[in-house]
């Protein structure tokens, strides 16, 4: 019975976390990720959220094609790439709440900022996309929260809304696939890791669908309140998530 009830209140979770990735185009990891680990351990964790990372972004990616922006953001996925192993060793070795107290204020920070329109355009972005891929491809592979440097700085650039959401969605594909060889080479994508993102799966893809349809109906100025709202939220959380209140 209480494995039952765990199960369902993880279908539930992820759900709705993925209704939120199919609306904002991020977020996924970041709401699910605190509220599952109530439920299990952050080892067996991470490489589940990474397979269904990467299905609903399959998913989206599909819906978003023709305005993602692969020349613009090839630096990313490089810099991502890069820090994967990195993200990896910490997962094995380091205090995961230590770094989400850290991420949830770094979020928070320049969450408020945006929100108060302090922002400054970044001019020469292939420079400055590199070492934001490398902090996602860490955050990736430790934490399964690869967003928060590039949500920031997309918000920052004032991106529009679909072109936003496909590019955020596009490099979550990209290193979500490129994190699986990594998790299975450290022994973390396991058997039971695989069965039990296919039990999470229906709930996934009927979260992602109903999600980008809400998309659709949002115009830029909402879209834009829509995501510093959801920035602060998911700084929120980590932060809660870090001090063990999650």
């Amino acid at each position: 019975m209480e494995l039952t009830l765990a199960l369902f209140f993880a279908i539930l979770i992820i759900l709705l976390a993925s209704l939120v990735q199919g609306l904002a185009g991020f977020g996924f990891s970041q709401f699910a990720l605190p509220l599952l680990l109530l439920i299990m351990p952050t080892q067996e964790l991470i490489p589940i959220m990474v397979v269904l990372s990467l299905f609903l972004n399959l998913f989206l990616v599909y819906e978003l094609r023709k305005y993602v922006q692969l020349k613009r953001i090839w630096p990313l996925m490089l810099g991502g790439v890069l820090g994967i192993p990195v993200g990896t060793y910490l997962l094995l070795i380091a205090d995961t709440s230590i770094m989400k107290l850290l991420i949830g204020i770094i979020i928070i920070i320049f969450g408020l900022a945006l929100l108060f329109e302090i922002r400054k355009t970044v001019k020469n972005e292939k420079l400055a996309m590199a070492p934001i891929g490398f902090a996602g491809g860490i955050l990736n592979g430790s934490v399964s929260m690869s967003g928060p440097p590039l949500i920031i700085f997309f918000s920052n650039q004032e991106m529009g809304k679909q072109v936003f959401r496909a590019n955020l969605i596009a490099f979550f594909m990209f290193i979500n696939l490129a994190t699986l060889p990594v998790f299975l080479f450290a022994g973390l994508l396991t058997t039971q890791a695989i069965t039990i993102s296919g039990i999470l799966l229906p709930g996934m893809v009927l979260g992602a669908f109903i999600g980008s349809r809400m998309a659709l109906k949002i115009d830029e100025a909402r879209f834009k309140k829509l995501t510093m709202i959801l920035i602060l939220i998911m700084g929120c959380m980590s932060l809660a998530s870090g001090l063990g209140l999650f």
